[in-house]
This record gives structure tokens, C-alpha cells and sequence, in this order.
């Protein structure tokens, strides 16, 4: 049996809590009132979006010990993974792009991030075309050198990046965080508010390790309504 969407004697229902149902309505809200086509959010919230989006990003490397002591190229993943989703998700223009991830780097490019840049002006990729070409090129040896960072950096591309973000931080459609702002958005909030949808003590990681980000972030949110 079929349910006809258009038949109006059908009537369906659906449980959920208030909790759960809050968690839903609110990123909704954001979405209606403040997203759209290009970038016209405030820069405090471009900053933090943009910086929890690099450090989802980098939670399922973390998991390999791909960065163990080594700062300085974490830092550099950040940076690439912040100017990624500000250009492709945001659509942000190049001064907002700029100031944002050179803000998080202290104002200044490491070696290692200007050499990465190099090589891909020479290659002439554009790392922030779409979502395949950044996760693709981040983990090319000959561009970013992972295969140096420890034994497993070297076995990662995009296929097995998301089996590792499936398992990592929850599976049944978590991934989908990495590709559409309004449910990445979605995920923080319900994480934050202790929703468990997902791998809660992954998310909580990112979202609730630093506990000042969220608060700030809505309120980024709020003085926009």
C-alpha cells in the first residue's frame, strides 16, 4: 500500500519531542531568514562557522593521528578547510575570505601554508572549486605532503575519508554536514543543546570544547532578525 501525498482523508503523525522538535524549528528559522545565495551573514558569523566547519574537517584526521605533533600543519588544514567553505558554501568574497582565515593564522602564512599555495599555482588547481577537488587535493601527497605527516597519511582520499567520517562522528547521514550549511548548522545546534542525533562525544569535541563559540554564534545569528 501507497500513501498518496495529495489524498487529504489520509492523516499521519509523527512523535517527537519538544526538545528534538526546538532543535529542528531554530537552524530552520536561521535558514528561512538569514541564508541565501551569497554571502550577506555577519562576519563574526562567517568566522566561527567557518572555523568549526575546518575543525569538523579535521576531527576525522585527528582520529588517524595525521597531525600528532605537528601544530603547524593542522593549523594549515584549518586555514584551507575555513577559505574552502567561506568560497564554496558561503560565497564569500575574496577581502572576507582573506581577512577571516589570515585572522586565524595570527595574520601571518606559515612556510608550509605558502608552499602549499605555491604548488597549486603552479598545478593550476583551483583547491576551492568543489567539494571532491578540496578533499582530493588536500590529501595529495604532491601538493600538501601528507604522506610525510605519519604511516597512515598516505592511504587517505575522499572514499575513504568519509567511510572514516561515517564511523567517526556518526553514521545515518552525519556526512551530510560536510556538504550543506544549513544541517551543518542543524548538527551544532542539537549538539550543543545535548540532542543526540549523531556521535555526541565526537560533536562535542568540536562544538562544546569550546564552550564561549556557540553562544557567540547565535547571537551573531540573532542581531541579523
Amino acid at each position: 500500500m501507497s500513501l498518496d501525498p495529495t489524498d487529504e482523508s489520509v492523516i499521519m503523525t509523527v512523535s517527537i519531542s519538544a526538545d528534538k522538535l526546538y532543535d529542528i524549528l531554530v537552524p530552520a528559522y536561521l535558514d528561512l531568514h538569514l541564508f541565501s545565495a551569497t554571502c550577506a551573514l555577519p562576519s563574526e558569523s562567517i568566522r566561527i562557522l567557518s572555523l568549526l566547519w575546518a575543525r569538523t574537517f579535521n576531527k576525522v584526521l585527528i582520529s588517524r593521528k595525521i597531525f600528532v605533533n605537528n601544530q603547524d600543519k593542522y593549523d594549515a588544514f584549518i586555514y584551507f578547510a575555513m577559505r574552502f567553505f567561506m568560497s564554496y558554501y558561503l560565497q564569500c568574497p575574496a577581502p572576507i575570505i582573506d581577512s577571516v582565515s589570515l585572522g586565524y593564522l595570527g595574520g601571518v602564512k606559515s612556510k608550509y601554508v605558502a608552499e602549499v599555495e605555491s604548488r597549486l599555482e603552479l598545478k593550476g588547481i583551483d583547491l576551492y572549486a568543489n567539494w571532491l577537488t578540496f578533499a582530493n587535493t588536500m590529501f595529495s601527497n604532491e601538493i600538501t605532503g601528507i604522506a610525510s605527516f605519519n604511516s597512515k597519511s598516505d592511504r587517505m582520499d575522499e572514499k575513504l575519508y568519509l567511510q572514516l567520517f561515517d564511523g567517526t562522528m556518526g553514521k545515518d547521514g552525519a556526512y551530510m554536514a560536510l556538504w550543506s550549511v544549513q544541517y551543518f548548522v542543524y548538527v551544532l545546534f542539537a549538539t550543543f543543546n545535548r540532542g543526540y542525533i549523531f556521535n555526541d562525544r565526537a560533536w562535542e569535541d568540536i562544538v562544546i570544547k569550546d564552550r564561549k563559540l556557540m553562544p557567540r554564534l547565535m547571537d551573531s545569528f540573532y542581531k541579523e532578525l
